[in-house]
């Protein structure tokens, strides 16, 4: 089972999966123009995290400028990258406010990797940037799996909820990866206010997303308040049981599994 779980392809399959369920509840029919729309949606949205995490396992960076004898892993970066807003054109041809939000993420998961060379020192993209990780994470997803309709409330606010959930499983994140930050300088919420600052400042953020959701739920008697909570209260027990002693698999399982439990809780209920 370890040997599974530590298994290269198994993380983005994951993550994948989680993107897939995620965004079957977030795009009505009538906003593709194909009769199999949700279908094409989740292999999509799911090959396409596959693909950005899967990479991610390769360590691959952009050089800017080229370094000479420097492998650089741009070719494989923009094929994927590339592949989200052809295959929406092709097969779901979204509408323009889609596409933006397509090359939106695409654009932001690039910047991920960057790695650029100045006179002042070496600028490791936006991961290395105090928070801007964790909001361009959060963002991403939120613009693949839940985008914006014009003159639809309930995505916004669906958008709005989401964006804050998955900010608070990135922190979680950052609380896993505590003592390898702090070896290699890395500039995290976890490092700077401690685990249990961190902890404070995640149920925070996900009582207001909570609390978003129950007020939508007031004006518009919506779908996704049943499964709001339910996923939030997997999360903030997660939250409560999570220390800095908490070995790989207990975050892979309270962290991770409650994203693919999330997904799948606002599909079956949609």
């Amino acid at each position: 089972m370890k040997a599974l779980l530590r298994h290269r392809l198994f993380y983005p399959l994951l993550m994948g999966i989680s993107a897939g369920f995620m965004s079957l509840s977030s795009h009505p029919e009538n906003h593709v123009a194909i009769l199999n729309g949700s279908i094409l949606i989740f292999l999509f949205i799911s090959s396409a995290t596959f693909i950005a995490y899967y990479i991610a396992t390769l360590k691959p960076a952009i050089f800017i400028p080229p370094q000479t004898g420097r492998k650089s892993f741009l070719p494989g970066l923009l094929i994927p990258a590339l592949l989200l807003p052809i295959g929406c054109i092709i097969l779901l041809r979204p509408a323009d406010i889609l596409l933006l939000q397509y090359f939106t993420a695409a654009t932001l998961t690039l910047s991920y990797y960057l790695v650029w060379h100045t006179p002042q020192g070496k600028f490791h993209g936006t991961r290395s940037l105090f928070l801007i990780k964790n909001l361009v994470l959060a963002l991403s997803w939120a613009l693949v799996t839940s985008p914006v309709h014009p003159g639809e409330s309930t995505t916004i606010y669906l958008f709005l909820q989401r964006f804050l959930y998955i900010l608070v499983l990135s922190l979680l994140i950052d609380m896993r990866d505590i003592h390898h930050d702090q070896q290699q300088s890395v500039d995290t919420l976890a490092v700077r206010i401690g685990i249990p600052s961190t902890k404070i400042i995640s149920v925070i953020l996900l009582s207001l997303a909570t609390a978003l959701v129950y007020y939508h739920h007031l004006q518009f008697n919506d779908y996704f308040l049943l499964p709001a909570i339910l996923s939030h209260a997997a999360t903030l027990l997660a939250i409560l049981f999570l220390r800095r002693e908490s070995g790989h698999y207990t975050y892979l399982l309270l962290v991770d599994g409650n994203l693919l439990l999330h997904g799948i809780l606002f599909y079956v209920f949609s």
